[in-house]
């Protein structure tokens, strides 16, 4: 299931059946867990569906070697508390195996399969759907971002839906890093064609990086994919394709002729007008840009006339994504 999964990797954990067969049996023994279901497997390790005692419902858990696990989830994670956070609901130590399980709610969808959703897509109201999602989100970012925390894997499979209030919850917290971190690019979670330009910089002379910056850029990505359908990772699946190939692809759909045909397939049952494109081009455009500071923070995007809850307007387009580039 894609909104659980750790890593691509086959892993430690998915290597030992024994080890997975006694998490099983020492949270059965200490909660009452049962039916366990695999959900999503990797090398950092595995999550697991389990039936909780007395119709409490389902839970989702997260297992990991204990040597294997980060900052974000063994010290920063449990405090975060906020709707549109996904909660650590506990978290067990189980010594003899050196493992240690993070509980949390089942999330059936997230952002990534929600937009592809027969309802999502035959609703006159989508829009106000995304807009609402993506407004969630970077409240979840916004909430990060005061506390001096950076996530550093922004991205829609990333950002879980809710099943009865229809709320999005940032979730994965394996990268989450303090500001007081040394941020290098071994510390970050997402792909390396969704990195902002910066990071090829430090590339080559290993200078840090700044993980407020580095969100907002994800997080622009994210919502051009999301009003699109149009997916950097399916377009440059190799991380060996040159930044300049991946920005000019990004530029072509970013020109307000191509992104006007790109919603309306990817929103087929909504009236688009052109007010709508504008506004969404605009809300985009204050992310996506090329110096790391220039970004408009997750506090001034709330505030965008795009989601409905603000009048701010950028009115800018950064040089990178106008013709002819000078960066190209």
């Amino acid at each position: 299931m894609s909104s659980y999964n750790v890593n691509s990797d086959h892993g430690e954990i998915d290597d030992s059946m024994k080890t997975f067969t006694d998490i099983n049996c020492l949270l059965n023994e200490q909660h009452g867990y049962s039916h366990p279901k695999l959900l999503g497997e990797g090398s950092y390790g595995v999550v697991i569906r389990y039936r909780r005692p007395q119709n409490e419902g389902d839970v989702a858990v997260k297992c990991v070697f204990l040597h294997n696990v980060r900052e974000g989830e063994g010290q920063l994670w449990f405090g975060l508390k906020h709707e549109n956070i996904v909660p650590l609901l506990q978290w067990t130590i189980f010594e003899s195996l050196n493992v240690v399980c993070f509980e949390m709610e089942v999330y059936e969808q997230d952002l990534f399969s929600a937009v592809r959703k027969a309802e999502y897509l035959q609703s006159a109201d989508a829009l106000q759907q995304l807009k609402m999602w993506l407004y969630q989100a970077l409240s979840g970012i916004n909430f990060l971002h005061e506390r001096q925390l950076y996530h550093l894997d922004i991205k829609s499979d990333n950002v879980f839906i809710s099943r009865k209030a229809k709320r999005a919850l940032i979730a994965d917290f394996t990268f989450l890093r303090r500001t007081s971190s040394h941020i290098r690019r071994y510390h970050i979670g997402l792909p390396h064609v969704y990195h902002p330009p910066e990071t090829s910089r430090t590339r080559r002379n290993e200078k840090q990086i700044d993980g407020l910056c580095f969100d907002l850029w994800s997080y622009g990505v994210m919502t051009m994919e999301l009003l699109t359908n149009f997916h950097i990772a399916r377009s440059f699946p190799s991380d060996h394709r040159s930044a300049d190939a991946r920005y000019a692809c990004m530029r072509n759909v970013l020109q307000e002729e191509a992104f006007t045909e790109k919603v309306q397939t990817a929103l087929p049952a909504v009236e688009i007008i052109h007010g709508d494109i504008l506004m969404a081009l605009d809300f985009m455009h204050s992310f996506l840009r090329r110096h790391p500071t220039a970004r408009t923070t997750a506090e001034v995007g709330l505030e965008h006339s795009f989601l409905g809850k603000g009048d701010i307007v950028n009115g800018e387009v950064d040089a990178l994504w106008k013709f002819p580039s000078k960066y190209l």
